[in-house]
């Protein structure tokens, strides 16, 4: 792991996979951005599953907080925001979990994910063949996507995985829309750099 300006790096190799998991904020938009690169340096084709999970809370910890969020699927995109309809400080408020490339499955579902005795160190959802796409009011919430892709020998993949929220839902598909073009979230890295580039230098 590498802390750099304004992003860190998670590197690690195995065999003739390698990968790189660099994970910014946008510096104008409030979008966190996880960008995955998968290198085979082997002489066979590699297909593999990578998976992005998060827990919505969109408001402070309450014991009734599902009740208060409900979760939709885009088919376009396997990202569409959710609401949380009725917490007080947070009217209308939309949050999404997307990904490029299309997930392959989707879920809200908190305990689909876990499993009942399960953890994130190690979830039973990685057990089954693709996640359940159980969406709607009343699920612990929470949200997992899986992406597949299949690597040649000798090339590169990468997946980009987009954690954000908008004032509304309009908001956020136009945040989902902006960021579903590779070269924005190329432009986005970019810009943290300077940026953070800029403000360590003029602070020393």
């Amino acid at each position: 792991m590498r802390h750099g300006h304004g992003i860190t790096r998670y590197q690690h190799e195995r065999g003739d996979l390698a990968h790189e998991l660099a994970v910014f904020v946008a510096i104008d938009d409030p979008v966190k951005l996880s960008v995955l690169t998968l290198v085979n340096r082997g002489t066979m084709p590699r297909r593999l599953r990578a998976y992005a999970y998060c827990e919505w809370s969109l408001g402070p910890p309450r014991a009734d907080l599902p009740a208060h969020v409900v979760t939709a699927r885009d088919p376009a995109r396997d990202g569409r925001p959710r609401d949380q309809r009725v917490q007080r400080g947070f009217p209308g408020r939309a949050a999404f979990l997307a990904a490029i490339p299309r997930p392959r499955s989707t879920t809200s579902d908190r305990l689909e994910v876990l499993g009942r005795f399960g953890s994130p160190r190690q979830p039973a959802a990685l057990a089954r063949e693709r996640l359940g796409g159980r969406f709607g009011a009343g699920l612990d919430r929470a949200r997992a996507l899986e992406v597949e892709i299949e690597i040649p020998p000798g090339e590169e993949r990468t997946i980009t995985f987009l954690l954000g929220q908008g004032r509304d839902r309009a908001a956020a598909d136009a945040l989902l829309a902006r960021y579903a073009d590779p070269a924005a979230v190329t432009t986005a890295r970019e810009r943290v750099a300077t940026y953070w580039t800029t403000r360590s230098a003029r602070s020393r």
